[in-house]
């Protein structure tokens, strides 16, 4: 706090601290100091520094204690310590001729020096030997001819990003400056096989074979001349002519006929069974389904015509459930550890483990059951009624 207007003779007649007082609360510096040689402190001087019951004011061999200084002992016209001059040996001097061996040379090539050491320490090579040195300069500016242009020179400095014709047409800037390589993405071949009968008649003969799914067809069942076929009907709605991103995202395919169905067309669901993403007789042709699209039979016929044909049952259009998991060694009172699972499992793995026989029932009583025998009924001199106050 600054006090404006007093001095230190009208701050020494106020009650409280003097200047004096102030100065001298005031330390600096270390309470006790270890006054030894540039040797290693024996066990005997470590001891006595780690003494806890020697005060701060005592000393005791070569530890000197009381060396804390005060503000008011401060001499401000003192010399300061060289920090750089330490057990007789001048640091600075050390550097100053290091700087002169190595001037002009760079201001830090000491810094420099052990950079490319250590690198050459960690690579084996020499910064010449890794092709390190002097990046190579690309101009951006090219000397093009400028005969017949009025310029007067026989060359003109033009950007080399403007040095394009009229064909080729201006390069992208971004492809410039990037460098990036555009990969054209492989077309995915198909490596199925397509049925050897026609979806619509099955009958056999000239059939037009669908690229995208294994489905056949005769060109008088399409109405389609063969060079003007794309896909068959299995990829858009046969009654809306949706494909499957316009339905939604989804397409019904009948597996026995050529019909296919977007949600909104779909046939009553009361004579449609869903099949599923693909069917048996599609996987064994090598082919994989697709998430936008779904096998039914559209129809009770249809469902007729893939029992007689593709072998179709009822029980395998059903999902199957996953095989029943034994969870009881987790529960009851013969309940595993984490130990004797982890081992249980191990011993799943090498194929050694051997269920332990289960607990018979009745084996297990409530500890809340002393013994099996009824209770006694309470008589009724023994009830207290809580209920009154």
């Amino acid at each position: 706090m600054v006090n404006r207007g007093a001095n230190s003779a009208a701050m020494d007649t106020d009650d409280g601290l003097t200047t004096s007082d102030l100065l001298a609360s005031l330390t600096f510096g270390s309470n006790a100091v270890f006054k030894s040689s540039n040797d290693l402190p024996t066990d005997s001087d470590i001891s006595q520094v780690t003494d806890r019951t020697r005060s701060e004011e005592a000393s005791d061999g070569l530890l000197q204690g009381g060396a804390a200084k005060t503000a008011i002992d401060f001499d401000k016209d003192k010399e300061l310590t060289d920090t750089r001059n330490f057990c007789g040996v001048d640091f600075r001097k050390l550097r100053e001729e290091k700087d002169k061996k190595f001037s002009g040379k760079g201001k830090n090539k000491m810094l420099d020096n052990l950079k490319s050491e250590w690198m050459q320490a960690q690579t084996g090579e020499t910064e010449e030997e890794m092709g390190k040195g002097k990046r190579n300069r690309k101009s951006r500016l090219l000397q093009v001819a400028s005969n017949g242009s009025g310029w007067g020179q026989s060359h003109v400095p033009v950007l080399a990003m403007n040095d394009y014709d009229l064909q080729s047409g201006e390069p992208s800037v971004w492809r410039e400056t990037k460098k990036s390589t555009f990969v054209p993405k492989k077309k995915k071949v198909n490596d199925f096989i397509n049925q050897d009968f026609c979806q619509a008649c099955g009958d056999g003969g000239e059939l037009i074979m669908c690229p995208r799914c294994p489905v056949s067809i005769h060109a008088h069942c399409c109405g389609l001349h063969p060079d003007d076929f794309q896909c068959c009907n299995h990829h858009h709605c046969v009654p809306c002519g949706k494909n499957a991103v316009g339905a939604g995202g989804l397409l019904y395919r009948c597996q026995s006929c050529p019909s296919a169905y977007c949600p909104d067309c779909l046939p009553s669901g009361k004579v449609v069974r869903f099949l599923g993403t693909n069917v048996p007789r599609f996987e064994k042709l090598g082919f994989d389904g697709n998430a936008l699209y779904q096998y039914i039979h559209c129809s009770k016929q249809c469902e007729e015509v893939a029992k007689a044909e593709f072998g179709f049952k009822v029980d395998a259009a059903k999902p199957k459930l996953p095989p029943k998991l034994d969870v009881s060694y987790s529960f009851g009172a013969n309940a595993m550890d984490v130990k004797d699972m982890a081992k249980m499992y191990r011993e799943k793995a090498l194929g050694i483990w051997q269920k332990r026989p289960s607990p018979s029932k009745g084996s297990r009583f409530s500890p809340r059951k002393k013994s099996s025998s009824t209770p006694k009924k309470m008589s009724p001199k023994n009830v207290v009624d809580l209920t009154r106050t």
